[in-house]
């Protein structure tokens, strides 16, 4: 079955980014389509700024090589001969300063979404600071570089992808999606918790959700999480998780999913109805 992977990485090292670039000929011929590429970029910061508002599971995965999202984007699409399959996102995490600026720099190297680490204060389960500490500035300025990201796209018909924890930060995933009503959110991970995100989709239909992160947890209860991709067939999406040269783990996700015995309407929806509709195409 043709599919979209909503939730892709790119980073590493050079020699691994390469290396890994061997398994997409067999996940093609297993139905990719598209993969929904998260690019990362410091915004004229150290490198050892940025690092810090990454995870540190995932510090592996990012690299000082590749600081400004363009230059590894632009290394892809000479290296694949059929890159076209990638959708860049470009990450928002550390935006700081002046973001339109920043937004018209980057955004014509061909970025079709957005993405945001929403961090406004310390996170105790990534146990990273938020931007506004590494920054300096305050949790206001914080707040109002996201919302201009966030009303950049809205203007623009691009979806954002924003991770964010619903356990703590309900009220501002509602406030963003009720403030910006065109904007299409992807809070993924399923925002961390199945019952907030929940009453989110029963009340806002631009909010969407990813199954990224949750493959063991749905091994576990498969019976649950079929029942519940069923009943919000129209809001969730397939999601790896995945960094760009480690794609072949995707295989036994897509397995994962097999595993549920979903109808075949809500398979086809998962895997790449709802993640069309989210990026607009």
């Amino acid at each position: 079955m043709e599919f979209i992977d909503a939730h892709l990485h790119f980073g590493g090292k050079d020699d691994e980014i390469m290396n890994g670039l061997d398994i997409y000929p067999e996940l093609f011929s297993q139905g990719l389509k598209k993969a929904y590429v998260l690019c990362f970029t410091t915004f004229g910061l150290d490198f050892s700024d940025f690092i810090k508002v990454a995870p540190y599971h995932a510090r592996p995965h990012y690299h000082p090589e590749y600081a400004d999202a363009n230059t590894l984007l632009q290394k892809i699409r000479t290296q694949m001969a059929n890159s076209d399959f990638i959708v860049p996102f470009l990450d928002f995490r550390i935006i700081h300063g002046d973001v339109e600026s920043w937004i018209a720099h980057y955004m014509p190297f061909g970025y079709k979404g957005l993405k945001t680490l929403f961090i406004p204060e310390y996170d105790d389960f990534l146990k990273v600071d938020s931007p506004a500490e590494i920054l300096g500035t305050t949790k206001e300025n914080y707040l109002d570089w996201q919302q201009r990201v966030m009303e950049y796209g809205n203007k623009n018909n691009l979806p954002l992808i924003c991770h964010l924890n619903l356990n703590n930060h309900f009220e501002y995933a509602k406030e963003f999606l009720l403030t910006f009503p065109q904007l299409r959110i992807n809070f993924p991970h399923l925002g961390f918790s199945r019952k907030k995100i929940s009453l989110l989709f029963d009340s806002f239909e631009n909010c969407y959700s990813d199954i990224s992160g949750l493959f063991e947890y749905i091994e576990k209860d498969p019976k649950g999480y079929a029942g519940y991709l069923t009943h919000y067939n129209n809001r969730i999406m397939f999601g790896s998780d995945c960094a760009f040269n480690e794609a072949a783990r995707v295989k036994g996700y897509m397995e994962t999913v097999a595993m549920l015995g979903l109808e075949m309407e809500t398979e086809k929806k998962l895997l790449y109805d709802v993640a069309v509709n989210f990026l607009g195409m």
